[in-house]
């Protein structure tokens, strides 16, 4: 995503640079809020609540329940704390403050830039202030499969980013894990009755969720009160699924067209799209560094093993590979991921060219016929 929004970045002419989703419904007093706190110099960065915009049904209900309360609550809490808790929808800051810190270019190697960009920010002594206005999300449709999606996806990223804190701490704090303990706790104590407590807990809990959502929606919500109690109940039971899913495999992120694999804190590249390859071991690979290149993938259309000084050509980067005889499969390596993929030469060697065009990689001739070169492009979210 990054790399979509750095040459508009780079050409910006003024101070103050806002970046949101394409769905985001904007005003004229959310713009004067955004510069009227952006003003003081130790200001950074100003940003939104997520929101959801008024949509008929249950499953509006659901996504305006799950920004509304839990999202909110968590955000809005931990800033009055400050502690940095962002989320990326809706944001304003200086340019000059984030030129300061390498600019927005750099955070291309992370998934979720907007998280490592308000860290830093924050980082450098400047404050992150929310807006009086949510950043309502104006989705034309969602489904039960969408929604469990996003969240997946999100989930994910915060474990690879801030596992303690995403993966032990998060699923501690839901509604339903500390009612139970509490529950638990003061019967051990103090003998109370668990079914006492744990009616106690959610009557308060869901009441002070309706009074967040209300402050939120100024005004009439677009349900009743019936529907919202399915709608948080729903959310409550269906985190578990999500926490679930998202630790299976919670490395690989599916993002739009692409899927990315995020590693340990947060840096990311992009998986190479299937194109029925068989995964397969990293063989030895000797590669040789020329005039500091970018790297490029060479693939071999010889049946004849090429070593490192018979791949020497030009100002490329060179990995060996395999013997390729006849309708044996060839190994190639994808840089920078570094993975290895076996492909049947004789049903997809023909198809390489537009294969790789189709699926986002470049495909080139070299002046050694013999030789092809596939190189990954940059990560796009």
């Amino acid at each position: 995503m990054v790399h979509n929004m750095a040459p508009a970045y780079a050409v910006a002419k003024y101070e103050i640079v806002w970046i949101s989703t394409s769905r985001i419904l904007a005003s004229t007093p959310i713009l004067l809020d955004f510069v009227r706190k952006l003003e003081p110099p130790d200001v950074g960065m100003v940003h939104q609540t997520p929101y959801y915009a008024d949509q008929s049904g249950f499953l509006g209900a659901l996504e305006k329940v799950c920004f509304g309360c839990s999202i909110s609550r968590n955000q809005i809490a931990l800033n009055q704390l400050g502690i940095v808790c962002f989320v990326g929808m809706s944001y304003v800051f200086k340019k000059s403050v984030l030129d300061e810190l390498g600019g927005l270019a750099y955070y291309g190697k992370y998934l979720a830039e907007d998280f490592f960009m308000s860290n830093a920010i924050h980082a450098r002594g400047y404050r992150l202030v929310m807006s009086d206005f949510p950043a309502l999300q104006n989705v034309a449709t969602t489904s039960i499969r969408a929604y469990a999606n996003r969240m997946t996806r999100w989930l994910r990223l915060r474990v690879r980013m801030i596992p303690f804190v995403a993966g032990v701490l998060e699923p501690l704090s839901e509604a339903i894990t500390i009612g139970l303990l509490f529950a638990v706790s003061l019967n051990y104590l103090f003998e109370l009755p668990i079914s006492y407590v744990l009616l106690v807990h959610f009557t308060v809990w869901i009441l002070l969720d309706y009074t967040l959502l209300r402050s939120l929606q100024n005004g009439r919500l677009p349900f009743s009160f019936p529907m919202f109690l399915l709608a948080w109940l729903s959310r409550e039971l269906l985190v578990y699924v999500i926490f679930i899913r998202a630790l299976y495999n919670p490395s690989v992120i599916t993002w739009g067209r692409y899927s990315y694999r995020v590693h340990m804190g947060g840096t990311t590249t992009r998986i190479p799209p299937s194109i029925s390859p068989r995964r397969v071991h990293k063989p030895s690979v000797t590669s040789s560094d020329l005039n500091g290149h970018q790297n490029h993938t060479m693939v071999s259309h010889s049946p004849v093993v090429m070593n490192h000084n018979s791949m020497s050509n030009g100002n490329h980067h060179h990995c060996a590979i395999d013997t390729v005889n006849g309708a044996e499969p060839i190994r190639f390596k994808l840089f920078p991921s570094g993975d290895v993929y076996e492909i049947p030469m004789s049903k997809y060697l023909h198809k390489l060219s537009s294969m790789t065009k189709k699926n986002g990689y470049k495909y080139s001739k070299l002046e050694e016929p013999a030789l092809s070169t596939v190189s990954t492009p940059q990560i796009e979210a």
